[in-house]
């Protein structure tokens, strides 16, 4: 269980305020709400890419504050929204990074290494793209590729940041499909998401947040409503009952 208890975050101009939050294993959980409300920075946080200012953050029974690097490294993988490399990586190297909090330092990979990478691409779908290098690819195509790293880092706990924000319909479909079969394997998932109606089809818990705090949590059909929405958003919702699921658009 991730266990986060009146934590506050941030930077200068925008800060998380009173965060409480509690993840349960094996379950989905998915953060949305309008641009700049928090979400990215509540990633970081939970990610320890920046600091918590006031409160406490438990992994798994343990305080944030204990954690070395490699430590957090075996717990916490994180997807970035945006990913830019200065070296022409390969994408086999890029993914084989997330084996590093499980190897010695300075100790080369193994052949299992090498085996959950490869497995890792091709859950991802990335795998033709396997020798060509992170520059030439596309943002649709990086973003599978973090994927796959994260997947092969082989953390109970995974932090996605928008995973599908570049991806065509049919690709994001195949991914969020991908997430569900992660979360069957035992993983937690927090993933910033801006489709709604996607997000009610596919996680289990909703958390919304609102100028840096967390304005109402629970399952997709009890929070994906008009009033809520609006309050949310500032503007008209409309939700539908489709044979999917819930089917949610602005206006009336």
């Amino acid at each position: 269980m991730i266990q986060a208890k009146s934590i506050s975050a941030g930077y200068t101009n925008f800060k998380l305020e009173n965060i409480n939050l509690q993840l349960k294993r094996k379950t989905f959980y998915v953060l949305a709400g309008p641009n700049a409300s928090g979400k990215t920075t509540l990633i970081r946080a939970l990610g320890g890419v920046i600091p918590l200012e006031t409160g406490s953050l438990k992994i798994f029974g343990k305080s944030s504050e204990d954690l070395s690097a490699l430590d957090r490294g075996r717990l916490i993988s994180h997807i970035p929204a945006e990913f830019h490399s200065g070296f022409p990586f390969s994408v086999r190297e890029i993914v084989m990074m997330g084996r590093n909090p499980h190897i010695g330092r300075f100790a080369p990979y193994s052949k299992k290494d090498q085996e959950i990478a490869e497995e890792a691409m091709n859950d991802a779908g990335c795998l033709e793209l396997a020798n060509r290098s992170i520059t030439e690819l596309s943002s649709g195509q990086r973003q599978l590729v973090l994927l796959a790293r994260a997947i092969s880092q082989d953390t109970p706990f995974m932090l996605l940041d928008e995973p599908a924000s570049h991806l065509d319909p049919a690709q994001a479909s195949r991914v969020y499909d991908l997430l569900v079969r992660l979360v069957e394997r035992g993983k937690t998932l927090l993933a910033v998401m801006h489709d709604l109606t996607a997000a009610s089809n596919y996680c289990e818990n909703l958390i919304l947040m609102k100028k840096g705090r967390i304005y109402a949590q629970g399952a997709p059909k009890e929070i994906l409503n008009p009033e809520l929405l609006k309050e949310v958003y500032g503007v008209a919702f409309t939700v539908e009952n489709g044979k999917t699921g819930l089917y949610v658009s602005t206006g009336k």
